[in-house]
């Protein structure tokens, strides 16, 4: 009995071990060394420097630049660890190694979590680089006290944007290609998991998507890092422009609007009173806004 659980233990780390090691030569062959320093070097930056200018062309603040850089430091680990893992059903399919690997009586969750090590690890370079980029460029700033819980964030996030990509691999395995659903997913954590907005700023339904996506999560972790706050479940986590609610209607101004007209009372004239008992007489004032 207890040389059958460790063969079993051999066996699992056997399988973890030898798929972490192959799969950069097999299933993940398409990452080679070019393609994988462009992915932590080039791609953070290009994509942080796209989204900061287009924010600075809408008139956004420096704290609202910020906001979008850092959500895209963080959204660059989709590359990696969804669009990538997605492509390695694909390679299963062109090499006809699929039937083996599923026929196969090798534990299964060693083999996907060996699989998944490598675009774990791309994963964590690529955010890490994407954080530097942040503090260097855009001067985001990174209390020293919360290091170690962005270093944490940051690496829950990478284990459960891989663990997400096993599993749109796995519904890829009865599509025809697995591409078109990684860029799916790819757009859809930029639009739905707060990376250049804060996720209150959309519609309910599309609300409830966005919690359902791992990156909504491990962004609001990664933005309460770098604020030195408690995690909360919310991820309104921008300025506080973005989040706080409305402030009420102040009242209308007595030199109107040039979409309304207020009444205002008259001034009186100097030396002149108002009669007792008699109101004073009043103005319209509109049109033209700044005319009393």
């Amino acid at each position: 009995m207890f040389g059958g659980r460790g063969e079993n233990r051999v066996s699992f780390w056997r399988t973890f071990w030898a798929n972490a090691v192959m799969a950069p030569r097999t299933s993940l062959g398409f990452m080679r060394i070019d393609f994988v320093a462009g992915m932590i070097f080039i791609i953070p930056l290009t994509q942080m420097v796209f989204f900061a200018l287009t924010a600075q062309l809408a008139n956004d603040s420096a704290s609202e630049i910020q906001f979008v850089v850092i959500g895209n430091a963080v959204a660059t680990v989709t590359y990696a660890s969804v669009f990538s893992v997605c492509q390695t059903t694909d390679s299963e399919k062109q090499q006809g190694t699929m039937e083996h690997l599923l026929v196969t009586p090798s534990n299964r969750l060693a083999l996907y979590f060996g699989r998944g090590l490598i675009p774990i690890l791309i994963s964590l370079a690529t955010v890490t680089m994407g954080l530097v980029y942040a503090v260097v460029l855009f001067g985001v700033t990174i209390p020293p006290g919360s290091v170690w819980m962005l270093a944490v964030s940051v690496v829950l996030t990478a284990f459960a944007m891989v663990g997400f990509g096993l599993l749109l691999g796995g519904v890829a395995l009865y599509l025809r290609t697995s591409i078109i659903l990684g860029n799916i997913f790819l757009f859809v954590g930029l639009l739905l998991s707060g990376v250049n907005f804060p996720l209150s700023s959309l519609p309910a339904s599309l609300q409830w998507i966005g919690y359902a996506l791992p990156l909504t999560w491990g962004l609001a972790s990664v933005r309460a890092a770098i604020a030195a706050d408690s995690f909360s479940p919310s991820p309104c986590s921008g300025p506080r422009s973005r989040c706080a609610p409305p402030s009420p209607t102040p009242p209308p101004s007595c030199y109107g609007t040039s979409s309304s007209i207020v009444r205002c009372p008259r001034a009186p004239s100097p030396g002149s009173e108002p009669a007792r008992g008699e109101p004073a007489a009043n103005v319209f004032v509109g049109e033209a806004a700044g005319t009393r």
